[in-house]
């Protein structure tokens, strides 16, 4: 596996654009976009936004949340949107698809994406890449209508899935429709689950903001703040598998999703969920791998405990970084949200960071959390974290690589043993 970041301005007016790295030859798999409001890097912006996507070089999905700043909370817009026709995407805080691209053709050092969509901004997006023959990625939807209980998803990736990616907008009734901001961020490693979920009322006075992370697929937060029921991962083949849902709810939701198999060599992935250091420093994040991870994925937020957060201030910061060992250099990028609960005003912020593998923002949008890699361990990553929160705040995330297989040395034949296989072969 070949892992690749790259950050990119996204185009202020339609047409195409590159998105390549010298590590590819032909070989690309898979390109995961993640970015903010923000037109610049390490600086905080207006507006929570939180945008996601991914192609797998055929089809398309993308995941966005928003909400709008310094308005009052009564007539506020906060939504969440799925997409299976685009892999980079821009909503506004009311959900409607500003900025918007799809895979175009695929390149021999990586892809070109064509922008639809476009509003003016010049929003910076990360981009990672993996490359190489020793694995499989694919990108897959579903909806749940508001009776069902289970959705049986053709995945696409040509054989059991070692680890999925899934992305969840509760609320939403298919591809391209918004509903009010309800969301779901999990990571399943072939055995265990963790996940973030997330809601956020902003149409009252004042805001209400409801989250919990656990060790499972995710929970469906109502708008009383009710944990009303839990997502699963089960029955997964060689072309499909099942998500469940405990209860309806009498809820909608489509469902995005990134499976990835590998092929050749020895894989590894871990799924976790732990807390964050309240002392700057390095800290093991990651261990008991079976090989050297080659990606890391974070999801930090401001929740102190796996019990849901209702009506709650620490509910109200989600985040998504990526980390990767380019043949040697370690390359990591991080986008970050906040909203403020329980104000009059909304305060929405958002933050992108192309020097960070882990990140998060207090309820102002100021950086409370920020970590780089310090190693790439044989079993796990290693942090250093130069900001650090006062309390320990709950993290999800997703490690995985791959180890090739090693390949037995070469030894010369001595004059020896040529002259004896010489005397054998004339016998």
């Amino acid at each position: 596996m070949k892992p690749a970041l790259n950050q990119q301005a996204t185009r202020t007016t339609n047409g195409t654009q590159n998105w390549t790295d010298a590590s590819i030859t032909s070989d690309q798999t898979l390109e995961l976009f993640f970015g903010t409001e923000a037109l610049s890097n390490n600086t905080t912006t207006a507006q929570a936004k939180l945008l996601l996507g991914a192609t797998d070089l055929t089809n398309n999905i993308a995941f966005a949340l928003g909400t709008i700043d310094a308005t009052a909370a009564g007539s506020a817009n906060s939504a969440v949107l799925g997409s299976s026709t685009k892999c980079l995407i821009r909503i506004s805080s009311g959900g409607t698809e500003t900025l918007a691209a799809a895979i175009n053709a695929t390149l021999s050092n990586g892809i070109t994406i064509n922008q639809t969509t476009s509003d003016g901004g010049a929003y910076f997006f990360q981009g990672l890449s993996l490359a190489g023959s020793d694995h499989v990625a694919a990108v897959s939807s579903t909806a749940f209508l508001t009776t069902d209980t289970s959705k049986v998803i053709t995945h696409g990736a040509g054989g059991i899935p070692d680890a999925v990616i899934i992305l969840i907008s509760l609320g939403a009734t298919g591809t391209d429709s918004a509903a009010t901001q309800k969301s779901i961020i999990a990571f399943w490693d072939g055995t265990n689950s963790v996940s973030t979920s997330m809601k956020c009322s902003s149409t009252i006075n004042p805001t209400d903001l409801a989250a919990r992370i656990n060790t499972d697929l995710g929970h469906q937060i109502d708008n009383s703040d009710t944990d009303v029921a839990t997502f699963s991962i089960g029955s997964v083949g060689a072309t499909t598998f099942t998500l469940t849902r405990t209860a309806t709810g009498s809820t909608a939701a489509f469902v995005t999703c990134i499976s990835l198999r590998h092929t050749s060599g020895t894989w590894a992935a871990k799924a976790f969920q732990t807390t964050l250091p309240t002392a700057t420093g390095n800290t093991t994040l990651v261990t008991g791998m079976a090989v050297k991870p080659q990606v890391l994925i974070t999801v930090a937020t401001r929740l102190t405990s796996t019990a849901l957060a209702a009506n709650s201030d620490a509910a109200g910061s989600l985040s998504f970084g990526v980390a990767c060992n380019n043949a040697g250099t370690t390359q990591q990028m991080a986008c970050a949200m906040t909203e403020k609960n329980a104000v009059a005003t909304t305060v929405a912020k958002c933050y992108t960071s192309n020097n960070a593998a882990l990140l998060s923002l207090d309820n102002t949008g100021a950086v409370v959390n920020k970590a780089t890699v310090n190693s790439w361990d044989s079993g796990g990553v290693t942090l250093n974290h130069s900001v650090v929160g006062a309390s320990a705040f709950e993290v999800i995330g997703l490690a995985f690589g791959i180890q090739a297989a090693a390949v037995a040395p070469f030894t010369p034949y001595t004059q020896t043993q040529f002259f004896v296989n010489d005397i054998v072969n004339q016998q």
